[in-house]
């Protein structure tokens, strides 16, 4: 989708604010809203009621919360344990969702091969948006793969439909 003559995802970093941003799946089509996620448990939220759908997007969703966990206020970054129980608060929104067990142990790998606490948000954010982009292309290839498939699939229907 293109706003604005950009392209828009369902999960972004605002640069200029330094938040993570996601569309409310709930309200499309009829209303564009536009949630920030500044803490955990706002990601928690997000993934629990279904703010964010689709697998794809529950993993990205869960790789940037990690993220979260290291610069939201009031936090302990620097501690592993904490850092690690955090992560384990994203995993249990969704716990059979596999793509969010993905990104979660994934930013939090990165981030746990840094003891500098500057080195180690920057390692899970350039992790975690890393798997943003990578999800982003597999939807778009799972797109263009499906569409000649449903495309010969509805003209058949059509082509089959009786009136009476």
């Amino acid at each position: 989708m293109k706003v604005d003559g950009k392209d828009m995802r369902p999960i972004w970093f605002e640069a200029g604010s330094e938040t993570v941003q996601v569309i409310d799946q709930r309200f499309l089509p009829h209303k564009l809203i536009i949630l920030d996620l500044n803490t955990v448990d706002d990601t928690i939220h997000a993934i629990k009621e279904m703010v964010v759908r689709g697998a794809p997007l529950i993993g990205a969703t869960g790789a940037l919360g990690v993220y979260i966990s290291l610069v939201q206020e009031n936090n302990k970054g620097a501690d592993n344990d904490y850092l690690i129980s955090e992560c384990r608060r994203l995993k249990d929104a969704r716990p059979t969702a596999m793509n969010l067990f993905w990104g979660v142990d994934r930013v939090l790998s990165a981030a746990l091969k840094h003891e500098n606490y500057g080195d180690r948000v920057k390692a899970a954010f350039d992790e975690a948006l890393e798997i943003v982009e990578e999800e982003a292309i597999n939807c778009q290839k799972i797109g263009e793969y499906g569409m000649p498939i449903m495309s010969k699939s509805v003209k058949r229907k059509m082509e089959n439909r009786s009136i009476f």
